[in-house]
């Protein structure tokens, strides 16, 4: 099955309304989101609830929920061929950018390594989760529309992202959180980065 066949019947089981021809590259865009959230799920793991207190422990379990929340609307409904495809295609975009991922991470480490463990790779899981969702809200935004042609954003994407910053804010309460200005610029080169990658990715759908 490739991503055409996928996203017909993902949307038929979801009963959205595809606008225009379907190609692979758009079928790819389309579900850029969704997969994008399946790379963030390895930093979203770290941040498990039971870890934390007071606010820190309810931006982790929002972060959770949110998550759950859009990946079972993903899965619900499709059958087990259209869940191997999905997670297929999860996998392909996750080893595509596999190099970018650990740049970008590198980059956030440079810059929290200065705070104690555990908060060290907290904080790390904190930020990658909040890029990961950012990318996915504002992919989503490109992607669907309402009915009558309206941009619309996704409230799970929004709130991983608010939770995540929220979270790492907590957990720095206090500190010194001053980064040397070549550490930061190497974090934003980074980011654009695999933000170009993971763009890059939709184009790449020849089958070798």
């Amino acid at each position: 099955m490739n991503e055409i066949e996928l996203v017909n019947q993902f949307a038929a089981a979801r009963g959205l309304r595809l606008k225009g021809d379907l190609t692979r590259v758009s079928a790819r865009e389309i579900l850029l989101p969704l997969l994008i959230l399946d790379v963030a799920y390895g930093y979203i793991r770290q941040l498990r609830p039971d870890d934390f207190r007071f606010q820190a422990r309810r931006s982790a379990k929002r972060i959770h929920e949110a998550y759950n929340n859009i990946n079972g609307w993903f899965f619900a409904g499709l059958k087990d061929q259209l869940e191997d495809a999905a997670i297929d295609l999860m996998d392909q975009l996750e080893e595509s950018v596999k190099l970018d991922i650990l740049v970008t991470e590198t980059a956030v480490w440079n810059i929290m390594k200065f705070w104690p463990e555990p908060t060290c790779t907290r904080l790390v899981a904190s930020y990658m989760t909040y890029l990961l969702a950012a990318g996915a809200s504002v992919a989503w935004e490109h992607i669907f529309r309402s009915s009558e042609g309206y941009v619309t954003k996704n409230k799970a994407t929004l709130t991983i992202q608010a939770e995540a910053k929220r979270l790492a804010g907590t957990m720095m309460a206090g500190g010194d959180s001053d980064a040397p200005e070549r550490r930061v610029k190497e974090l934003r080169d980074a980011e654009a980065v695999l933000g170009r990658k993971l763009v890059m990715w939709t184009r790449q759908t020849d089958e070798t």
